[in-house]
């Protein structure tokens, strides 16, 4: 029986700058007025499994793993109802287009040799549990699920659900499929970078980066890399630059400039809306007050959030009307929480 995994969270060197020149204001200073937007979680760090938080496909509650199995929090009300009581789920994911929860469940007693993990998937509305497939145990436990719901990349799995067959792929963790699903940007760990990887073949592809894993988002079947870089020196003139690179072309396209003295958190806990039309990137000055900026195009940078203390990686609601981010009181806290802003 494997263990409850601990919660987890990637954080990046800051690096002072200086107001944002797309729109947004000034970071507040430390002790100002606060707004986390609501608590849905409290303290769920004794439990709570390392995953991205997932919204259901009308918005209305998000769904969570913990030790004790898949579950979803109301969005209005805060309630929280089992999805699926099996412990130690791998992980879960949605497909964008689509309203089934995916997940990876341990197979009771499997035997050696045998596929070790099950494949199901849940109905939020109807709480019906189908199982998919059945695959051994990959490397990460990341789940992703393509647009049409016929490939999911569980770990280092490949999966197809229209043919039952499993193809295993290098070490690594998988990060989305593009829009038509035949491609599969992939994280090798052996190289530490990227690859986009062919769902019919298993061929692989390099993408242009070299560095820790970043947020991303497809430009047709494309990936667009994020990057959320500091100036060059404190008297230079120019704050925060985010942009975006192509990662088969290196085409760059610039997003975003902040001034005004902020820090960034780095573009790994910066998250696109589902349409890739709105992006949200976390500020902070010096410790502990964070901001939420969050861009629009053709609309001014608004800040939506702002809070004392240490944030994770934030998911939009599939309208992008909403927020939900893991919050923590300070760098060193491992007490976590799950906060939702609506109305943004």
């Amino acid at each position: 029986m494997r263990t409850a995994k601990k919660p987890m969270r990637v954080m990046f060197m800051c690096v002072t700058l200086a107001t944002a020149a797309c729109g947004g204001s000034g970071i507040d200073a430390p002790g100002g007025p606060q707004d986390r937007g609501t608590l849905l979680l409290p303290n769920t760090s004794a439990d709570f499994v390392s995953q991205d938080p997932i919204w259901t496909k009308d918005g209305a509650e998000i769904v969570f793993v913990d030790a004790t199995g898949l579950k979803a929090v109301n969005v209005a009300s805060g309630l929280v109802r089992v999805l699926d009581p099996t412990d130690n789920i791998e992980g879960a994911a949605r497909a964008r287009s689509g309203e089934w929860i995916y997940f990876a469940a341990p197979v009771p007693n499997a035997a050696p040799g045998a596929p070790n993990i099950r494949l199901n998937r849940v109905h939020p509305a109807t709480l019906g549990v189908e199982t998919v497939g059945l695959v051994s145990q990959g490397w990460s436990f990341n789940v992703v699920v393509s647009d049409d719901e016929r490939w999911i990349a569980y770990g280092s799995v490949l999966f197809d659900t229209q043919t039952g067959v499993s193809r295993v792929l290098p070490d690594g963790i998988p990060g989305g499929f593009s829009p038509d699903g035949t491609r599969l940007m992939y994280w090798l760990s052996s190289k530490s970078s990227y690859a986009v990887i062919s769902t019919a073949d298993g061929s692989s592809q390099p993408v242009m980066y070299d560095g820790l894993r970043t947020t991303f988002r497809w430009k047709d079947n494309s990936p667009q890399l994020l990057f959320v870089e500091p100036p060059t020196s404190p008297t230079s003139g120019i704050g925060t630059v985010v942009y975006e690179r192509d990662g088969l072309t290196g085409a760059k396209r610039d997003i975003a400039q902040f001034d005004s003295n902020p820090y960034s958190f780095g573009a790994f806990l910066a998250g696109w809306s589902e349409d890739g039309q709105t992006l949200g990137v976390w500020l902070t000055s010096s410790s502990p007050r964070t901001e939420l900026a969050v861009i629009r195009a053709g609309a001014a940078t608004a800040i939506v959030l702002r809070f004392d203390g240490d944030a994770g990686k934030l998911v939009f609601s599939p309208t992008a009307t909403a927020v939900a981010y893991p919050y923590f009181p300070s760098l060193v806290s491992s007490d976590q929480s799950l906060y939702v802003k609506t109305g943004i």
